[in-house]
């Protein structure tokens, strides 16, 4: 992003990030309207694609409660083109299980004004969950190893469902889309 240097184009980006987790700015629909996109999509942690509109809509009316973010970081992927990553982190006070959702935002810059033309939410597995998981697949894996398993192949084989399959095939593609699509509209 021309005329700056890698350290000022994060810090910009990383407000401009934090603007979009605030509660006051998602309220406000022309603040965030001034950093989104015209073609802007969001793919949710839930799964659910969003259009620049739908997001408009959503925000205005939305009650809120802000994550903290943390591992922040930025590339700069061409000239005008940066890809944004971090987590947000959610803790109940009650129960003090974290919820971490892995965020990635493509940013472009184009007159003079930064937008964010795409981003992803991706659900992080629980800890405790995931390393209860991982005992369970070691323990499997030992027990088929010492022949204690009538069919141990079967046991701890993991298969993906066809949609599952089809969208983490398409997703890479569908992101390279938009990098072509947002490199293609810098000025020369």
């Amino acid at each position: 992003m021309s005329g700056k240097t890698r350290e000022e184009i994060c810090a910009h980006l990383r407000v401009c990030e934090e603007a979009l987790l605030d509660p006051e700015v998602r309220r406000n629909r022309a603040r965030v309207a001034a950093l989104l996109a015209e073609g802007f999509l969001e793919f949710g942690s839930s799964g659910r694609v969003w259009s620049r509109e739908e997001i408009l809509e959503l925000l205005a009316h939305e009650t809120y409660q802000p994550p903290a973010m943390e591992d922040f970081r930025c590339d700069c992927l061409a000239e005008g083109v940066a890809l944004v990553t971090y987590k947000t982190v959610r803790v109940d006070p009650e129960s003090g299980p974290r919820a971490v959702v892995l965020r990635s935002s493509v940013w472009m810059k184009e007159s003079g004004e930064c937008w964010c033309g795409f981003t992803r939410g991706r659900k992080f597995p629980k800890p405790r969950l995931w390393g209860a998981y991982i005992s369970w697949r070691r323990k499997r894996s030992s027990l088929s190893r010492l022949g204690q398993l009538e069919h141990p192949r079967q046991q701890t084989r993991r298969t993906a469902t066809p949609t599952v399959t089809r969208t983490a095939r398409m997703l890479p593609f569908v992101v390279s889309q938009w990098i072509r699509w947002c490199i293609s509209r810098i000025p020369t």
